[in-house]
């Protein structure tokens, strides 16, 4: 779906954003789900934990214009934007009602814009094909100078189901309220995601990673 090395880089965009930032990338043994971060967003299981996202990143080539690009297609939930500082230009962001209808909507970053639309283009309400699949944008983020420009936010619902055929998400991102005790969140986060996934084997746990702005 997308390299290695192309995900690592997308990783480290997301966890240098803030030192209250933990991620948590599925596995060959442990493969995240949307429950699993509905849990790990219950108030009653981690005092510490202000919010959780969860994300799954490809590569699609994507047309729109007459023109075509090959850029990174970020299936998000809502929390995402806020949790990785992403501000609008225009329109609005992935919200939960397109992630539980599986809408097929999109919001692109600025050098997306341009190199389909032209510069400056409002695109808003145009619509743009990603793997042959119509998707109507509703948004344009800000520039952010990063790999987000060239990327393109749709429902998480929609990218793991309708664009790559899985039923896993590829990271959750947990926000903590207080950095001081990030190390117990983790260990606290691990606990619930190996009871939750059955892993006993310690081999599994050990190899099971989590990654903050402190690894970048």
């Amino acid at each position: 779906i997308i390299s290695q090395g192309a995900t690592d880089y997308i990783n480290g965009q997301f966890s240098s954003l803030g030192a209250n930032l933990l991620f948590f990338a599925s596995s060959d043994a442990i493969k995240l789900t949307v429950d699993d971060a509905k849990v790990l967003s219950d108030p009653g299981q981690i005092s510490n934990v202000a919010n959780v996202g969860e994300r799954f990143v490809g590569f699609k080539t994507v047309v729109a214009n007459g023109q075509n690009t090959s850029v990174n297609i970020i299936g998000v939930t809502p929390s995402i934007q806020d949790m990785s500082g992403i501000v609008m230009d225009t329109g609005n962001f992935v919200g939960d009602d397109d992630n539980v209808s599986i809408s097929r909507v999109a919001v692109l970053g600025p050098k997306v814009v341009t190199d389909l639309f032209g510069e400056g283009t409002n695109a808003v309400g145009q619509s743009v094909i990603i793997a042959s699949k119509p998707f109507r944008i509703i948004g344009i983020t800000a520039s952010k100078n990063s790999v987000f420009d060239n990327s393109i936010f749709i429902p998480i619902s929609t990218a793991t189901r309708v664009l790559f055929g899985v039923n896993y998400v590829q990271a959750i991102a947990v926000q903590v309220k207080d950095p001081q005790f990030l190390d117990q969140t983790e260990t606290d986060v691990k606990t619930i995601i190996f009871e939750r996934h059955s892993i006993t084997d310690q081999s599994v746990k050990d190899h099971f990673l989590a990654t903050n702005s402190r690894d970048i």
